[in-house]
């Protein structure tokens, strides 16, 4: 399965966690600049990479902050 990030499953994948977390930061609370965070790294979690479980919903500030 092609589940590189410019994939078509990646993209439902990415709007089925917007969808869940009803299309908020699930830190802050704000509804712009969204991303999707995988809580399992994209690179070394390759098994779910598109699993609903390893996506959370983040701001563009509370992404930063959980990179560092």
């Amino acid at each position: 399965m092609n589940t590189s990030r410019n994939s078509k499953e990646y993209k439902q994948w990415r709007e089925k966690v917007l969808k869940r977390d009803g299309f908020k930061c699930t830190l802050c609370g704000a509804t712009e600049n969204l991303h999707v965070h995988h809580v399992f790294s994209y690179e070394k979690f390759e098994k779910t990479r598109i699993d609903i479980r390893n996506g959370q919903t983040v701001c563009e500030d509370c992404h930063k902050i959980i990179h560092g």
